[in-house]
């Protein structure tokens, strides 16, 4: 017994060493995982949904809105638990996010929403986040039960993208999409842009892609592109 604690002292101390000089250890760790869980998640999402749904998956996990990829593959349950891509343990970071607000709020909810409601019973993200968890666990605060947190319906998650506020247009990006050559009477870039600020997070001013978006999606959720929102 003392010959092995003796062997396996050194690696114990070397650990102990990076982890007190290099602060940003864990964090490398955990950019590793996410980075691995895409890499093996991806191909088995084009195998079973197709490339268009991993475009829509990698965008859900940057903005934390998983509704056109749930809507894509059909699977409205967070992504972790989809036994056609999820290999074994590897979880990206986004899904652990989107597997709470599933909890919580729904298949509908994004993380925004899930946010803005932990902020509202005194859980600021992230400090607070874990301290949530445990108060769930052990019973000590009814604001962290998720059986008393509002479930979001998709007629509620379709209305709050059309009450979204519009953002600043005084950007060289946002007017650039002024002069888009597929600007007509029906679409209009400029206006698809600054209506909806979860298209600004996914897609950018790139007037190509939000024609494509509104053309795919934007005419069925009733998304308006022909005119500023007020």
């Amino acid at each position: 017994m003392r010959q092995i604690t003796k062997m396996i002292w050194p690696s114990i101390m070397t650990l102990v060493m990076l982890v007190c000089l290099c602060p940003s250890f864990f964090t490398h760790c955990d950019e590793y995982w996410e980075n691995k869980a895409i890499t093996n998640q991806s191909p088995r999402i084009v195998q079973h949904y197709g490339q268009e749904a991993l475009e829509l998956w990698l965008q859900a996990l940057e903005t934390g809105d998983f509704y056109q990829y749930r809507k894509k593959t059909g699977y409205w349950k967070p992504s972790s638990t989809d036994p056609n891509i999820h290999p074994q343990w590897m979880v990206h970071s986004g899904q652990i996010i989107e597997s709470d607000v599933c909890i919580y709020m729904g298949p509908y909810a994004t993380k925004d929403m899930f946010l803005a409601e932990c902020n509202k019973r005194g859980y600021k993200y992230p400090e607070d986040y874990n301290r949530m968890s445990d108060d769930w666990i052990w019973g000590r605060n009814p604001d962290a039960d998720p059986k008393n947190w509002p479930q979001i319906t998709e007629k509620q998650y379709l209305a709050s993208l059309k009450q979204q506020p519009a953002a600043p247009t005084n950007t060289a990006a946002a007017d650039s999409l002024k002069n888009f050559t597929g600007n007509n009477a029906e679409f209009n870039a400029y206006y698809y842009y600054t209506n909806y600020p979860d298209l600004q997070n996914a897609i950018g001013a790139d007037g190509a892609k939000l024609l494509q978006h509104y053309n795919q999606y934007g005419k069925t959720e009733k998304r308006v592109a022909s005119k500023l929102l007020k």
